[in-house]
């Protein structure tokens, strides 16, 4: 039997882990309200969550346990998302939503800049060439 250390530690990481899955789950969620995709988008966004709550999942068991599945893995697992789906799912979504939001205005803001840098200068050479014309 392991040191009683190392199985609090196990069990802590498998919570993390769960936890972790449910703040990734909680962004995608974010990024589905905002950009609205269809089944195409969707689907991929699907795989791109597995994949990385597999690789978040399998760090966190490979840290915590060594690679072994028990039965408080699930135990750690499920206790991780109930603890993030009932303390901190609303604010990690209205946060996500205001960070989406925000960095849509910025990008937006960069592109008028970038079309206002191109279009400026070559306007100005129209207006040269239609007077020299």
């Amino acid at each position: 039997m392991l040191r009683m250390e190392l199985q609090f530690y196990a069990l802590f990481m498998t919570v993390l882990s769960g936890i972790g899955v449910g703040l990734l789950f909680d962004l995608l969620r974010a990024v589905r309200r905002f950009l609205r995709p269809g089944p195409l988008l969707a689907a991929l966004g699907d795989l791109l969550f597995w994949g990385a709550a597999t690789a978040m999942v399998a760090t966190g068991l490979f840290l915590g346990n060594w690679g072994e599945y028990r039965f408080y893995v699930l135990v750690g697992m499920l206790a991780g998302l109930a603890l993030h789906f009932t303390l901190a799912s609303p604010a990690v979504l209205w946060l996500a939503d205001r960070a989406l939001h925000l960095l849509a205005w910025a990008l937006g803001l960069l592109w008028g800049l970038a079309l206002r840098l191109v279009w400026f200068p070559l306007r100005a050479v129209a207006g040269l060439a239609w007077r020299l014309a």
